[in-house]
């Protein structure tokens, strides 16, 4: 992940202004972006503790992704449901979407039990630096745009650090 790739939007109340510095600002209607939430959880709140990450996302047309915002705090199982719950109904979101491994399976689990009823399971097959290689070059490629927000400086510090950077909760 290349800090030259970064590309920001902000937003009016119609529309996503998407802002690349190659070319005019474009302007994509709300209501053509798909919107859904992806959470990277991590057990315990000890500071020796990964982070869970809980991003919420938007495709764009064009199969172009938008990071509307991104949450990393360290939590307890409940909480991190209940967290992915709040954000993907504040943002709108049509789904939840859960690595599909050992330790997280019980997370779909209490994220319906919470009342969300539409969780994938992402299947995760490979290392996180092959899971992360698509993204990578979307990114890479100015089709990936970061909300104009307080998380935006730590967000690409820590992709652009990936995958030697202490964390990578987010990626």
């Amino acid at each position: 992940f290349e800090r030259a790739g970064l590309r920001t939007f902000s937003e009016d109340a119609a529309n996503y202004i998407l802002h690349n510095p190659d070319k005019p600002d474009e302007f994509v209607k709300k209501n053509q972006v798909s919107i859904f939430c992806v959470i990277d959880p991590a057990f315990g709140e000890a500071a020796t503790n990964d982070f869970t990450a809980t991003g919420i996302f938007g495709v764009l047309p064009g199969n172009r992704l938008m990071v509307l915002h991104m949450d990393r705090a360290r939590r307890q199982g409940q909480d991190i449901a209940a967290k992915a719950i709040e954000m993907a109904r504040a943002w709108g979101a049509t789904w939840i979407g859960v690595e599909d491994v050992a330790a997280q399976v019980w997370m779909v689990q209490m994220i319906q039990s919470q009342g969300w009823k539409t969780v994938k399971r992402i299947a995760a097959r490979g290392s996180k630096e092959v899971r992360s290689e698509p993204a990578a070059i979307l990114w890479n490629g100015g089709s990936v745009y970061c909300a104009q927000a307080d998380w935006l400086d730590s967000y690409v510090e820590e992709l652009a650090g990936f995958p030697t950077a202490s964390h990578d909760d987010a990626v």
